[in-house]
């Protein structure tokens, strides 16, 4: 898990990409706002999931907001080969 915890009030977006590998039974990949779930998805495993998904949506935060970005080993809890790359941007949202 990465976080990143805000130190101003408003609007960001919130942008990145979670990728892994072709290998394994696949990964759950989520972005959490304060606690509260915002994105979810399982790549790789086969089983027709794809092996990268982009996110990009828009939070209002405060001060001390946190915003998480978390892979975990999905529903096979198989931890070989979850290696996952995140890329993550958050950045003030245009007024």
């Amino acid at each position: 898990m990465r976080r990143w915890t805000s130190n101003f009030a408003g609007p960001v977006e919130i942008s990145g990409q979670f990728h892994c590998t072709t290998d394994g039974d696949g990964v759950g990949v989520s972005v959490w706002v304060n606690g509260q779930q915002r994105f979810r998805k399982l790549l790789g495993g086969g089983n027709g999931n794809p092996i990268s998904d982009n996110f990009d949506f828009f939070e209002t935060v405060q001060p001390g907001t946190t915003i998480d970005f978390a892979v975990d080993p999905g529903p096979g809890v198989n931890i070989n080969y979850d290696a996952t790359v995140v890329t993550a941007t958050v950045r003030k949202a245009p007024q």
